[in-house]
């Protein structure tokens, strides 16, 4: 019963919100979703889940593979790596996420840009035909 395990609180309160998560977390891990993009926006650590290949599967993200992971050695690998800050991979996956920041969530870095929306679905609908 997960009900009697002392290191897993239940939290109710109307104040839990992403931002509010987020803002207190180290590493965010999740499907993809806009909570992994916020907490990308607000320079926190992510890890995309994807044990299904559904974003592996998508061009613009293929090309960003620290930032996925599809096993749970993989998850404990690169959550620790992450976490410490410390080696090879963290240097990559530090690239890789800015530049995914840079090349898709932001227009060069600026937040809120309707342009870079326009020109990334451009892009992909030309990709497409």
């Amino acid at each position: 019963n997960i009900h009697s395990l002392h290191n897993v609180i239940f939290y109710s309160g109307n104040d839990l919100t992403s931002v509010n998560l987020i803002a207190h977390s180290d590493l965010v891990i999740g499907k993809h979703s806009t909570v992994l993009d916020e907490a990308l926006i607000a320079n926190k650590d992510v890890l995309y889940h994807d044990s299904e290949d559904f974003i592996s599967s998508m061009g613009y993200l293929k090309q960003y593979e620290s930032l996925i992971v599809k096993t749970f050695d993989d998850l404990l690998f690169k959550t620790k790596e992450i976490l410490e800050k410390k080696d090879v991979f963290y240097q990559r996956y530090s690239k890789e996420k800015l530049d995914y920041i840079q090349d898709y969530l932001t227009n060069q870095g600026i937040i809120g840009s309707q342009k870079k929306i326009v020109e990334i679905i451009e892009k992909y609908i030309k990709n497409i035909n």
